[in-house]
């Protein structure tokens, strides 16, 4: 598990957004409004998610064959260097903190009495 682990990581590259969005299975029509403002994020993270379950190296059926069992993890690698690549983009183009994905927004300012 620790070297499949140590090859997933080292597999990370830069992805094309458009090519993150075909591996993500997600709508081209949604790449010119998510390039701007970041619309649809959380229903691309949501179909990353679907097909990293679908895909996972710890899914994979017993007795694959060696090549099978490379594709397989090839298609779970192409997914996460798919979202990193969106991830970063959205994070880079979006301003409001409150939209970052991972980071509790402010509690409310409590208002002197």
């Amino acid at each position: 598990a620790e070297t499949r682990r140590a090859r997933l990581h080292r597999a990370a590259r830069e992805v094309a957004l458009e090519d993150a969005f075909a591996a993500l299975e997600v709508p081209a029509a949604w790449l010119p409004g998510f390039r701007e403002t970041g619309e649809h994020f959380n229903d691309i993270r949501k179909a990353w998610r679907r097909v990293c379950l679908r895909c996972h190296p710890d899914k994979q059926p017993e007795g694959l064959e060696d090549e099978a069992a490379a594709e397989w993890t090839a298609k779970f690698q192409t997914a996460v260097a798919a979202f990193d690549a969106i991830e970063r983009h959205f994070r880079h183009i979006c301003q409001d903190e409150e939209l970052l994905p991972d980071r509790p927004a402010d509690p409310p300012a409590e208002s002197p009495t």
